[in-house]
């Protein structure tokens, strides 16, 4: 099982040296404007991603029993969120965003309505302030 797990680290490590060599530059423009560069989030985490995979590789944890319960709610979390990334491109952010947001609140199991509405308000208001404002970037 540790060979399984180191393994899984070499391919973390493969993929973020893609993505930041690779991917990253090659899909991302240069822009003349703004005070931050388009690459700088997604080099990022890609460094993020090969750092994280060569600890796997270093040091894998141990072997744990597989949690069903828990993968299918991860699963049925990652297929809400794809669903709601999909609305946003065919619908659009403002509409879907603070539906998204509840979808993903409830799912994790926060139930305070301060908690609930400030997330479903004010977190889709400040990614639609940081893009359309302040980075002038449109959003779908």
């Amino acid at each position: 099982m540790m060979f399984v797990r180191r393994l899984h680290g070499i391919v973390f490590v493969c993929v973020g040296l893609l993505l930041y060599f690779y991917l990253i530059p090659a899909q991302t423009e240069a822009i003349a404007y703004g005070w931050t560069k388009p690459q700088t989030i997604p080099n990022l985490v890609a460094v993020v991603i090969t750092l994280c995979g060569a600890l796997l590789v270093m040091k894998p944890p141990p072997q744990t029993d597989v949690d069903v319960a828990g993968f299918a709610r991860a699963a049925f979390f990652l297929a809400v969120l794809a669903a709601g990334v999909a609305l946003i491109a065919y619908v659009g952010f403002v509409p879907i965003a603070p539906c998204l947001a509840l979808a993903i609140m409830l799912l994790v199991g926060e139930r305070r309505p301060g908690w609930l509405a400030g997330g479903v308000i004010g977190i889709p208001l400040i990614i639609w302030l940081v893009a359309e404002v302040l980075l002038g970037r449109s959003l779908p």
